[in-house]
């Protein structure tokens, strides 16, 4: 938090900043950033913690945990198009991004009841696809409107900005819920750790992981549902337009297309497939999708080996000794 409030002194005071003030200044694109950095923090912590839990709890394979993740990108997918295309020249970003952020935070939310024997289609698959819809409701308006009526020496940043604002929300949003979970995990096991004699330490084992999967994934409920009090209260309402007067010559255009006859008419017609086919290799919302079915192929191949803080996620028991609090609940 201080580097970041320094380096926006910094650049404020800057005669050439790296971020002009102006591009982040501006309520649109402010609202946009901010809303990208917490879509991204909570997206992260559901694959994370659904990770371990597929793996750990459910004993699904590297294979058939990559396979399970997949319906997001179908989530995604249709969401971001249909924001794109239909709903953002008629609505604006401020209902996509609310409406988004309240979905995600439901998804969230119903990951939230998963207990140590809830099945897939149960328990993850209704939650993991709403989520995947609110997050995608969310990121391709907030990309459209970050980069929406910049200078075009500003351009570069303005892109760039969004994608910081991804990186840090998903690394912010993992080391904070890695470590609630951890803290969560520990209290559970100093207050139920004489349950292990009567149940037995497997059992007790399925609990502890649960009530802290359970516990993330309210914070992350949380993430989301401040997500959308971020985008109502910052983002303009209605559709995108650019700000100030048009230029003579952009006010011109119309009247010498008008008098140029309809083969300049019919030209946007015939540049509509070249805009396709640039938006279906180009589109950020897309590329991301991809990344995630990459994501999932990793996992396939190479499993998830890495656990929150140090957790032995087999034995949670034992693992909470090896923290520096662990020591307080000692075997």
């Amino acid at each position: 938090m201080a580097l970041g409030v320094g380096f926006a002194v910094w650049q404020g005071r800057a005669a050439h900043p790296l971020l002009p003030p102006r591009v982040v200044l501006d309520r649109n694109r402010g609202g946009a950033y901010l809303s990208m950095l917490i879509a991204s923090a909570g997206l992260f912590g559901i694959f994370l913690f659904l990770t371990y839990y597929l793996q750990q709890t459910l004993d699904y394979s590297p294979l058939v945990t990559g396979v399970a993740f997949l319906p997001i990108s179908g989530g995604l997918i249709l969401a971001s198009n249909l924001a794109t295309i239909v709903l953002m020249p008629r609505v604006g970003p401020k209902p996509l991004v609310g409406f988004g952020m309240l979905a995600a935070a439901g998804g969230a939310a119903w990951l939230a009841q998963l207990g140590p024997h809830t099945g897939y289609a149960a328990g993850v698959l209704g939650p993991l696809i709403l989520a995947a819809i609110g997050v995608g409701l969310v990121i391709a308006p907030v990309i459209n409107t970050g980069t929406f009526g910049v200078a075009p020496q500003d351009a570069g940043v303005a892109s760039a900005t969004v994608s910081v604002g991804q990186m840090l929300g998903a690394s912010v949003g993992t080391s904070l819920l890695n470590t609630i979970f951890a803290a969560a995990v520990t209290s559970y096991i100093a207050a139920h750790l004489a349950a292990a004699r009567l149940i037995g330490r497997p059992a007790l084992t399925g609990l502890v992981l649960a009530h802290g999967y359970d516990t993330a994934f309210w914070w992350t409920a949380g993430i989301f549902a401040g997500g959308a009090v971020v985008g109502g209260a910052l983002l303009r309402p209605g559709p995108l337009a650019p700000t100030g007067t048009p230029s003579p010559a952009r006010a011109d255009a119309p009247t010498a297309q008008a008098k140029a006859g309809p083969a300049l008419v019919t030209a946007p017609r015939a540049n509509r497939l070249i805009d396709l086919r640039g938006f279906l290799i180009h589109c950020p919302v897309l590329a991301s999708a991809r990344s995630w079915v990459i994501c999932a192929a990793a996992i396939m191949v190479d499993g998830c080996t890495g656990c929150p803080l140090g957790f032995d996620l087999e034995d949670p028991i034992a693992g909470a000794s090896s923290l520096p609090f662990g020591r307080l609940y000692g075997r």
